[in-house]
């Protein structure tokens, strides 16, 4: 009943989510991890709107005035009370399911669909008062945070590691050409670590990074912003001009892995490495996808026919921002209706670090020709 209750629910989470943040507001859906809901809900919050919602389409119907009690401050208190500034009853007990992202209080059971330092999204779900249920809409109430929320200092900064990946090549030779085609992608790194520039090419400009609270942009030849989630994971994807168009909305699993970019589903094994995602499969070998990067984004159609759909998936998949990596590394891709198919071998140095990587093309009505071979060489910082 649970899983079928998520499911039903979760669509219209992920809508009211974005709609959030056309405010410029920064909106994070619950997820398993720290903070936990229980830990993020203590504190005072101000009612801020009311809008009746379509359960099932996620629509907004009409907005809801606030009645006197409703727009009072609604506190959470730590010893897990909670109270309304205008009401002169008793305080109730409030219990938070992480599972279900749902919290019980006064004798009600509401869902949480969104939740950030700043701002809250309550759903009330089953009856309201004496009313009879309704079965095709939701209440939904809109919250701004009394005060600020507490939180320990993550500002320390550390230095950019050695074994952090700074120059790939990529040479590939053909099986019927002379031609070689030979391309570069060069990575720099703030004091945190983090990419700070990213250079395909040499003609073209860099894409450079930058970072806010809750929030990566990256300005260049594309530009945009994401809003990150607990786990500084991309749920909102915006263009970066004026209008701040949503170009794409991201959900994930409860271990932190992207299962859907707008319409696009990904599927994964039991290893947790992506093995189905549009028109490509992948298959593994031993291999460990322990490098900074993820470099299976990097080799294969993550940062290729991705592109036609996402143009700006490679700008932010390689770096984690969607997601975590798959376990291991890609030994064979397959595309369909491709009249090859893709399969890698890896080299490592005495630091165990992956240095090279080989790609070959193979023809699918004959295993034995290798269409073309793409050579990427790796270089490590000092």
């Amino acid at each position: 009943m649970r899983t079928i209750y998520k499911k039903i629910t979760f669509l219209l989470l992920v809508v009211l989510a974005c709609a959030c943040n056309k405010d410029e507001d920064t909106t994070i859906v619950l997820e398993d991890g720290q903070p936990k809901a229980a830990t993020l809900i203590v504190g005072k919050w101000k009612p801020s709107k009311k809008q009746l919602i379509d359960k099932l389409t996620g629509k907004v119907i009409k907005d809801e005035p606030l009645d006197e009690e409703e727009s009072s401050f609604w506190e959470f208190f730590e010893d897990g009370t909670f109270g309304k500034a205008g009401s002169t009853g008793d305080r109730f007990n409030w219990n938070v399911d992480e599972d279900d992202y749902t919290v019980s209080f006064e004798d009600k059971k509401w869902s949480i669909g969104a939740l950030t330092k700043a701002k809250m999204i309550l759903y009330l779900l089953g009856k309201k008062g004496n009313e009879e249920e309704d079965k095709n809409n939701l209440l939904a109430y809109f919250f701004d945070r009394f005060g600020e929320y507490e939180e320990e200092d993550d500002n320390t900064e550390e230095p950019a590691s050695g074994s952090k990946i700074a120059k790939i090549t990529a040479t590939t030779t053909y099986l019927h050409s002379s031609n070689k085609r030979v391309e570069t992608y060069t990575f720099t790194y703030d004091k945190k670590g983090r990419i700070d520039e990213y250079l395909v090419g040499a003609s073209q400009a860099p894409f450079i990074y930058s970072y806010e609270k809750d929030m990566v942009s990256v300005d260049g030849p594309e530009s945009y912003r994401g809003l990150l989630n607990n786990k500084d994971h991309i749920e909102t994807l915006q263009y970066l001009d004026a209008d701040k168009k949503t170009a794409a909305t991201a959900s994930y699993n409860g271990l932190g892995y992207l299962i859907t970019i707008n319409n696009t589903s990904l599927k994964y094994d039991k290893e947790n490495n992506l093995s189905a995602v549009g028109y490509f499969e992948y298959k593994y070998t031993k291999e460990k996808n322990d490098s900074n990067l993820d470099l299976n984004c990097l080799i294969s159609n993550c940062s290729t026919a991705y592109e036609y759909d996402y143009s700006h998936y490679s700008l932010f998949a390689p770096f984690g921002f969607y997601g975590k990596f798959s376990t291991n590394m890609i030994v064979e891709e397959h595309g369909y209706n491709w009249d090859y198919y893709s399969v890698y071998n890896y080299e490592r140095d005495k630091e165990s670090r992956i240095i090279k990587i080989v790609r070959k093309a193979i023809n699918n009505f004959n295993h034995d020709e290798t269409l073309n071979t793409t050579t990427f060489d790796i270089i490590y910082q000092d």
